[in-house]
């Protein structure tokens, strides 16, 4: 569970608002490892670094697999199943600010409670179902599989 200090500035390490690089998390709720989070792995190594990486996951074997591709990227674990499990997505993404939630699908009904949680998040779009500008203020919410 992510703990928010409210009188804080600096959230779990995290700066919130615009004075700050570029938030990405990227989220999978696979188990194990393979093709999928093999993939993500090259992405989170291989972007920028003006940008924020934060792995989001279930599964601590494939977070920190992921996350370990990175120097600089913040591992997050979550509980995988039940109402716990739901409450502590929507905290954690509520509480890390991203502006950009990139899922990672290991088959195409994956993250089902990852994208939910996303989807509740201030200016959210689905990019897939919408026709708003890129970069309008809204939040980029990716599905990949």
């Amino acid at each position: 569970m992510i703990i928010q200090n409210p009188k804080s500035k600096i959230q779990n390490g995290l700066k919130p608002g615009k004075d700050r690089r570029l938030r990405v998390v990227v989220y999978t709720d696979a188990a194990g490892i393979g093709g999928a989070e093999i993939s993500l792995g090259h992405l989170v190594a291989s972007v920028s670094d003006d940008i924020e990486i934060i792995v989001l996951g279930v599964s601590e074997l494939v977070v920190k697999a992921i996350a370990a591709r990175r120097s600089q990227a913040v591992a997050k674990i979550l509980p995988a199943k039940g109402v716990w499990s739901m409450m502590a997505h929507l905290a954690a993404l509520h509480q890390l600010h991203p502006d950009v939630v990139h899922c990672n699908l290991c088959t195409p009904w994956a993250c089902a409670t990852g994208l939910t949680s996303a989807l509740t998040l201030p200016h959210a779009r689905d990019p897939s179902r919408s026709d708003a500008p890129a970069h309008g203020g809204y939040l980029d919410i990716m599905a990949h599989s």
